[in-house]
């Protein structure tokens, strides 16, 4: 079985079986393609003291389960915002584009009244893994991104509503590299 979502040699991302998603074997789970912008957008030309305050992603058809090159550029320089731009091709077709903005962290001071809430969700350490779709997990991970996704249930997921939950990506988004905050 495969140790990564993609297999990497120069820009070019192979995706492994792990990066196909439910509705064909075909095509590559969304997250699978989100994984690899964040990782082409964190690892471009990197940036001391910037960090990445929104990235967004806008897929233009289902992405096929084949090699996939990519072409980044800065589109904006600035002294504390930087702009990039990723697009990912398939046999020589956009399928997926991803903006990102890193921006210069500074010291700021924000009023207490404006402060987020302080409440932050329980440490998922000791918190039992539930499988994607319901129960619980045996630990044993199959094909395909959905059975490669480690999910810690905190509130909700009963039936229909609200919910929340520590999920994260059982193996590394490119094969032999540790995932980051972002990947």
């Amino acid at each position: 079985m495969a140790e990564g979502v993609f297999q990497k040699k120069g820009n070019i991302f192979t995706p492994t079986e792990i990066a196909s998603g439910p509705w064909s074997p075909k095509f590559l789970h969304g997250g699978a393609t989100g994984g690899l912008i964040a990782y082409v957008l964190e690892n471009f030309e990197p940036r001391e003291q910037m960090r990445f305050a929104r990235i967004n992603i806008d897929m233009f058809r289902p992405v096929p389960m084949l090699p996939l090159t990519v072409k980044t550029e800065v589109i904006r320089e600035g002294s504390r915002i930087q702009v990039l731009q990723t697009t990912v091709f398939s046999e020589g077709t956009e399928v997926v584009r991803g903006m990102g903005i890193r921006m210069r962290q500074i010291p700021t001071e924000v009023d207490e009244s404006l402060q987020p809430s302080k409440d932050t969700p329980p440490d998922p350490k000791g918190i039992n893994e539930i499988k994607l779709m319901g129960g619980k997990s045996n630990g044993a991970f199959a094909p395909t991104l959905n059975a490669n996704l480690r999910i810690k249930q905190i509130t909700g997921f009963t039936g229909k509503g609200e919910g929340s939950c520590w999920v994260k990506v059982a193996v590394p988004v490119v094969e032999g590299e540790t995932n980051t905050a972002l990947t």
